[in-house]
């Protein structure tokens, strides 16, 4: 998911939370609550991690089209149209 994604490119820029919160102006466990998905990330925030870790949008629209994110937890069962 995203924010997987969002903490991989973090360690791989070999930043902190703490050092990305500082430059998002956001505390390091608002970071840390981003990351884990226990917060909310807005399009304004994104941006501003896209330009800290100098990656492109596609780099993170990858993670929208895999298996993953189609996958539903569970199969919704269709009724056909001889039961109704």
């Amino acid at each position: 998911m995203l924010r997987n994604q969002l903490k991989v490119v973090r360690i791989e820029a070999n930043l902190t939370q703490a050092q990305v919160g500082k430059m998002i102006k956001r505390s390091r466990s608002q970071v840390s609550k981003i990351e884990s998905g226990k917060c909310r990330l807005y399009m304004d925030e994104f941006l501003k991690f896209m330009k800290i870790y100098k990656k492109s949008p596609f780099f993170f629209y990858s993670v929208f089209t895999t298996n993953e994110v189609i996958k539903s937890p569970r199969r919704a069962r269709v009724k056909s149209a001889k039961q109704f």
